[in-house]
């Protein structure tokens, strides 16, 4: 697993007017080696989430490992972790604090929250910036 010196946002970000002006190709020209790049970043900072620890995701490596251990999962098996970490944040989802909670009702009416990072607000933002 690489060292996150940067994450892939935070990459992304510090270079988001160059990839403008050069009209996203840099930015686009390696897809695949970007998509591995953020599923290491999640490994890594989710690494000391209890979610991690309860599905042995915390010693995830390769894509691989990740594809055979992390079963497909819908909001229901993340639930007890987001309504622990509402109650005191202890980084039950994802390895780093929680800077809000975003809802949805989606498809089934009933309130869903999903905790928000420094990073996934970062990320969220870029897609904004990207696609205006």
């Amino acid at each position: 697993m690489r060292d996150i010196q940067q994450t892939v946002p935070e990459q992304v970000a510090e270079k988001l007017m160059f990839h403008f002006q050069d009209g996203w190709k840099t930015l686009f020209a390696n897809g695949k080696k970007m998509q591995e790049d953020v599923l290491m970043d999640i490994l890594q900072l989710g690494r000391d989430s209890a979610y991690a620890h309860d599905h042995g995701f915390d010693h995830i490596t390769t894509w691989e490992e990740f594809q055979s251990k992390i079963p497909i999962s819908e909001y229901k098996d993340y639930k007890p972790y987001i309504e622990a970490n509402m109650q005191d944040d202890q980084m039950q989802l994802i390895g780093i604090e929680t800077n809000c909670y975003l809802s949805t009702t989606g498809t089934t009416g009933e309130m869903k929250y999903f905790p928000e990072s420094r990073i996934g607000a970062l990320a969220r933002q870029l897609v904004i910036d990207v696609w205006n």
